[in-house]
């Protein structure tokens, strides 16, 4: 192999290897924040390989589109907390291939607006499960985690928790926020 040749070798290495070294430090900063519910491969594969892009482009927004699964309204959703973007709406639910490139567009920094939302009389593990008006899709994140997240706002729609045994748990608005600031809060 000529000079040049291991030169570009090793460049392509170095950046290969300083890649999959920083698709670790996401893991290792919010392992204690939260784990997810049986993800599939695809879905740990994904994560994995776009939480560097995530952290620098996307506010350290831990969830994709795979992270999400339909599921039934809860019949009194109109109860739960109602939450609305100032914006157009940019994300679509559904797995079009238009919708999928919509929602990543708006992960990555398109859509501005954010709330922290906590559960109100609630201090285990909860998911956050959501309901789109416009679409009127119902979707739960396998994420699992505890106290305070903050959450893409985009449109309109029902936001509420669900704790590991199915049980609805109420939210509460913390506050109105960018997806740019409260880094210290996980981003979902």
């Amino acid at each position: 192999m000529s000079g040049r040749k291991k030169y570009v070798a090793y460049i392509i290495i170095s950046v290969v290897s300083s890649y999959f070294l920083a698709s670790l430090i996401p893991h290792v900063k919010y392992q204690d924040k939260y784990s997810y519910q049986t993800p599939s491969l695809f879905c740990k594969s994904l994560t994995f390989s776009l939480q560097p892009i995530m952290e620098v482009f996307a506010s350290s927004k831990v969830t994709h589109t795979c992270h999400f699964k339909m599921v039934e309204k809860n019949q009194n959703y109109q109860s739960q907390l109602f939450v609305k973007s100032n914006s157009p709406q940019i994300r679509r639910l559904g797995s079009n291939p238009l919708n999928i490139f919509r929602n990543a567009i708006a992960d990555l920094g398109v859509a501005k607006e954010a709330w922290v939302v906590e559960p109100e009389d609630f201090q285990g593990q909860w998911s956050l499960v959501f309901y789109e008006e416009q679409s009127q899709i119902t979707q739960r994140s396998t994420l699992i985690h505890s106290g305070q997240i903050k959450i893409l706002v985009d449109g309109e729609g029902h936001v509420w928790g669900e704790n590991i045994d199915g049980e609805i748990i109420q939210l509460k608005l913390i506050k109105k926020t960018t997806v740019s600031s409260d880094k210290q809060i996980l981003f979902i």
